[in-house]
């Protein structure tokens, strides 16, 4: 009986062995993730509307009644060419009403300046008076004056006449008109917008985190939703000092290099900007999640392989900002090197584990 209980205690013994030499064998499976290096660059991409480089709103320096309109909308014009005029009747007249009144102001003077002469002589031989001189004198130099002012008016009429017809200041395609013929104008009233078809322009709002980043001559990517599979090179032209109207961004204009007359102001565009982000060249990131903190320091378990093993080691770090590519490691770890993203609590220095 003794034997028997023996025998059976002897093999529950050796089964109990083989159970914990099993559960040593069996390794823990842990996730892990590379040590990568941050892109250097960062590619920010905002949506715009394209703009004419050049636009002009042109109209009369005078008023009056729209006598002719040579253009139409679409149409593109060269510098100098004749877009429209008023009727030129009254100004004309006014012309003419200058140039006889300084016709008769110049006969006046012809006759004062005589008067005055024939009266100085006479002052000389003591045959007039002083307030006989004085009095020619001004009249003289009245007439004079006279003379003067009407030359400005004639100037003015002659100018005001030029003012009646419209010329287009540079080569630009006709955007918009205003009026019609023999529609009545005042002076300073918009008649017709020209826009400049030689390059294009887009206005975009960018964020004041990333405005900073952004100076003039910077070279950006632009697409249109008319061209999906086309990119058009750009240049910023102006970077905004200030906050635009809904106070949450800067505006920030780019001109297109390029020159097509398929892209038309009002269109919608996506720039894609390049930002330097600054991270050092040895910069390394890791997944937050594989960072532990214990009594102050910072700790990650790196995983090791060799000789048919792989443990882990439990090293220190130093780590710096946290970013969108990950947890910014300053030192301790270097550039490829596997870290264990899961099942951190459950290690320690030196055990094998199982990769996954």
């Amino acid at each position: 009986m003794s034997r028997s209980i023996a025998f059976i205690l002897l093999m529950l013994f050796a089964s109990a062995c083989d159970k914990a030499k099993e559960k040593e064998n069996v390794l823990r499976p842990v996730c892990f993730a590379l040590a990568e290096e941050a892109p250097k660059q960062r590619i920010g991409r905002f949506s715009g509307v394209t703009q004419a480089a050049y636009e002009s709103k042109l109209s009369f320096r005078v008023a009056g009644s729209i006598r002719s309109v040579a253009v139409k909308v679409g149409d593109h014009v060269k510098a100098g060419q004749f877009l429209m005029n008023l009727d030129k009747e009254n100004y004309e007249l006014q012309l003419q009403e200058a140039e006889a009144a300084l016709a008769r102001s110049e006969a006046e003077g012809r006759h004062a300046s005589a008067s005055y002469e024939r009266i100085r002589n006479l002052y000389e031989n003591r045959n007039a008076s002083r307030s006989d001189l004085d009095a020619a004198r001004a009249a003289a130099e009245s007439a004079e004056a006279a003379i003067l002012a009407m030359q400005k008016r004639l100037e003015l009429a002659e100018l005001q006449l030029q003012y009646t017809s419209l010329h287009a200041p540079v080569d630009a395609d006709v955007a918009e008109l205003f009026v019609e013929g023999s529609e009545n104008v005042r002076a300073g009233q918009v008649c017709l917008l020209l826009s400049g078809s030689t390059q294009s322009e887009v206005k975009v709002m960018i964020p004041e985190a990333y405005i900073g980043k952004i100076e003039e001559n910077d070279v950006v990517l632009v697409r249109f939703d008319v061209f999906p599979h086309k990119s058009f090179r750009a240049y910023v032209r102006e970077v905004g000092i200030r906050f635009g109207a809904l106070q949450t961004a800067f505006p920030v204009t780019v001109r297109l290099m390029e020159n097509d007359r398929s892209i038309r102001p009002g269109m919608s565009a996506e720039l894609a900007f390049t930002f330097d982000m600054g991270y050092r060249d040895d910069a390394v990131f890791v997944p937050p999640k594989s960072v532990i903190q214990e009594e102050g320091a910072c700790y990650v378990y790196v995983i090791q392989e060799g000789a048919g093993n792989v443990t882990v080691e439990r090293r220190q770090v130093k780590i710096g900002e946290l970013n969108s590519t990950g947890l910014e490691v300053l030192s301790g770890l270097d550039l490829g090197e596997k870290v264990v993203t899961a099942g951190i609590a459950q290690l320690y220095d030196g055990m094998k584990v199982k990769l996954l």
